[in-house]
């Protein structure tokens, strides 16, 4: 698995009466090699990744007698990092815990998974679906055994039939696997018969997950006449993975697993994150090709999420919108405190000169404010802001004018919104106390207090 910066890796299976710790199913079963040794049996389990198999015991079956042969206790042992556990033929690959050569019978047979101690599964025991978690009937060109069937409580499921493993070419050794890996235990449909691939995937793992392209929100606007450099943080797929960009036309304009820089091309882009396993074809990736011809020797996945990113000219006038801190109230208090507020804009144009320009509610200019500004220095009133991008020098004298009526030699463009507030004033002295009155005794403590 490839890590580009972070990721996440989160395998969820579903099973039948597991421990509250782990969830865990019969993924993969050899069970016989047709004109071979069978020195190479196994049987693999999938589960939740590093999950305890406490509590877990792995019972093989005879189909003739539906009694128990072998029992193997799982309490010592742990899935994974990935989810897989291995029990089978020292010769067989990623093996956890062996057991004998010729031990697995070829059938009609099950493999069992309880999670009950292994004390309930004496050989010659019989057959019970209690504490059943899941289970693999299964044969060698065999009648089907329906008394192990039904010990085992599979007649309840609707159309349940034994895999067989003899349905392969002499001389190959195929295994019973469940595609995709995990699934849902006691149902057996989901067996395929395909090459061995013990304490790996059944069906390589291939999703392109979730882009995270660090803070930013889609679409992004760039300027054509700025270089500007555009970083992904990750993506949370599994397998490989790395990011693309295409154009409208859903050709490939670049491929990075770190960021792209947008030149003076003036386009509309999208990025998405591409999850691949096996060999990637790097011809698929190449400038100008297809986004969707992009190959993989096992898969390719494609992220729903993308990220939209418009280059534009940035040059000329752009009012954008504004905004500020002010309190959300929109009044300030004239007092011997300052208030000091920043403004801001969306502006694209980076050629322009930019100004917050301070109206009244009739829109007549009344000057011009810094983009950190103390508002406390205002006169009492009712105020309102708007944003004025231009290039060149404004005409006129602008003072007191309808603001929407002024110009510049080159272009002028005013903020798509504006700000409302209001500045109270407080009085620098007034009556704070008064006593014109002493009730029941002679009026000499009367007095008035200011502040």
């Amino acid at each position: 698995m490839k890590k580009l910066i972070s990721f996440l890796v989160l395998f969820v299976t579903i099973g039948i009466g597991a421990s509250a710790q782990t969830t865990v199913v019969i993924n993969e079963v050899n069970a016989d090699n047709p004109g071979g040794n069978d020195t190479r049996e196994f049987i693999e389990l999938f589960g939740t990744p590093n999950g305890s198999l406490n509590g877990y015991t792995l019972v093989l079956c005879g189909g003739s007698t539906s009694t128990y042969y072998y029992a193997l206790d799982l309490s010592p042992y742990s899935l994974d990092q990935f989810g897989f556990f291995v029990a089978g033929n020292a010769l067989a690959s990623n093996v956890d815990v062996t057991f004998a050569n010729g031990l697995l019978q070829n059938g009609p047979d099950a493999i069992a998974l309880y999670n009950a101690p292994v004390t309930n599964f004496p050989n010659g025991g019989a057959v019970t679906s209690n504490n059943l978690v899941d289970a693999a009937v299964y044969g060698t060109a065999d009648a089907p055994s329906p008394t192990l069937i039904a010990a085992l409580g599979l007649n309840a499921i609707t159309g349940y039939t034994p895999f067989d493993e003899t349905a392969q070419a002499i001389g190959t050794d195929l295994t019973q696997s469940r595609v995709p890996d995990g699934g849902t235990a006691l149902v057996n449909t989901s067996y395929v018969l395909q090459a061995l691939t013990p304490g790996t995937w059944n069906s390589n793992p291939c999703g392109a997950g979730t882009p995270i392209f660090l803070d930013y929100n889609s679409p992004l606007t760039f300027c054509g006449d700025v270089t500007t450099a555009l970083a992904m943080d990750a993506y949370n797929g599994l397998g490989n993975g790395f990011f693309v960009a295409v154009d409208a036309a859903q050709n490939i304009v670049a491929v990075t697993d770190t960021g792209f820089v947008f030149g003076t091309t003036l386009e509309n882009y999208t990025i998405y994150a591409v999850g691949y396993t096996g060999i990637l074809d790097s011809a698929t990736i190449a400038v100008g090709s297809p986004f969707s011809g992009i190959s993989a020797t096992d898969c390719v996945s494609i992220s729903v999420e993308s990220l939209s990113v418009n280059v534009v000219p940035c040059s000329g006038c752009s009012g954008g919108s504004i905004s500020s801190d002010l309190p959300s109230s929109g009044t300030i208090v004239a007092d011997a405190t300052a208030d000091v507020h920043n403004l801001s804009t969306t502006s694209i144009s980076t050629s322009d000169t930019y100004d917050f320009a301070l109206i009244d509610n009739s829109g007549a200019f009344i000057q011009w404010l810094s983009a950190s500004f103390d508002f406390n220095t205002l006169a009492p009133g009712i105020y309102q802001i708007s944003g004025v991008s231009y290039e060149g020098a404004l005409i006129g004298d602008i003072s007191g004018a309808a603001l929407n009526t002024i110009s510049a030699d080159s272009c002028i463009d005013f903020s798509t919104n504006t700000l409302s507030f209001t500045v109270l004033g407080i009085p620098s002295v007034v009556i704070n106390e008064v006593n014109s009155d002493n009730i029941m005794t002679v009026d000499t403590q009367e007095f008035i207090e200011l502040f």
